[in-house]
């Protein structure tokens, strides 16, 4: 039996007995959660260069071995949804820093950079940032998906 997943025009095969290396693993697990994102919850845009879609996948596909557990994504939303959403994460704490090995979630609008700042940068107001921890994936893809309910 052959297992397709299928995400922003890629399809990815999955054959039974395949084991996935740590890093391979974290990335497919993010790239479901992508996929169900964008098809269920109506997330705007997401930035992640494990997609097909980014801008710099190729150059990702090149330098990386699974493309790593970082994610940022536009909540389909303004400033107060994202916060909602934002705050009704139960597992990842709230932070900045992407440098310990537990879940954060990051949203730039009221944490890093100024309003001048993000204009620069074309940072929008519901952008969130996420670090997938190694919290359980299931109790975390569950809690992203509920967050993402409340608006």
């Amino acid at each position: 039996m052959v297992t397709y997943l299928s995400c922003c025009g890629g399809r990815w095969k999955l054959f039974p007995g395949f084991h996935l290396s740590m890093s391979d693993e974290v990335a497919f697990r993010v790239n479901f959660v992508l996929m169900t994102m964008l098809i269920v919850y109506k997330v705007q845009h997401v930035y992640y260069p494990g997609l097909p879609s980014h801008p710099e996948h190729h150059i990702a596909k090149q330098q990386m071995t699974g493309f790593g557990g970082v994610v940022s994504f536009e909540i389909d939303g303004d400033l107060m949804a994202t916060i909602n959403s934002v705050d009704a994460l139960k597992i990842p704490y709230i932070a900045s820093s992407f440098g310990g090995y537990e879940s954060i979630v990051d949203q730039p609008a009221i944490i890093d950079l100024s309003q001048s700042e993000r204009m620069k940068y074309g940072i929008k107001d519901n952008l969130v940032r996420f670090s997938f921890g190694v919290e359980d994936f299931k109790d975390l893809k569950a809690d992203v998906f509920q967050a993402l309910e409340t608006k």
